[in-house]
């Protein structure tokens, strides 16, 4: 079964967002880039986000968060896929004002980008 969370948009673009406003990157045919068009992982039918290398990252939000419960247990790694070719960068979009995640998520964007939250 499919979730609201990634057929929705995951077709099309959809950028993505620190929950502090900055802008990311974006998820194109359930792809991850940053804001250089660098690839950065994938997202499933599911919603869930996976890094380039296979570790679990978080859950896509519709407005274009990737968050993730830190309490949660850990989720094993998967093989990675294929990197998928950079992209060309287009104008960014600006930044948004700050989000305040649902209790108990936290930005996961970091982990894409190799950084600890």
């Amino acid at each position: 079964m499919e979730s609201e969370h990634s057929r929705a948009y995951t077709d099309s673009r959809l950028d993505l967002y620190h929950v502090n406003g900055l802008y990311f990157g974006f998820v194109q045919h359930d792809t991850i880039y940053d804001s250089d068009g660098c690839y950065c992982g994938w997202v499933e039918a599911n919603g869930s986000v996976w890094r380039a290398d296979g570790v679990y990252a978080g859950e896509l939000d519709r407005a274009g968060y990737v968050l993730r419960d830190p309490a949660r247990a850990e989720t094993p790694a998967r093989l990675p896929r294929a990197p998928m070719p950079d992209l060309a960068v287009r104008l960014r979009p600006a930044h948004r004002g700050s989000y305040a995640p649902p209790a108990g998520r936290v930005d996961a964007l970091r982990t894409l980008e190799g950084r600890a939250e």
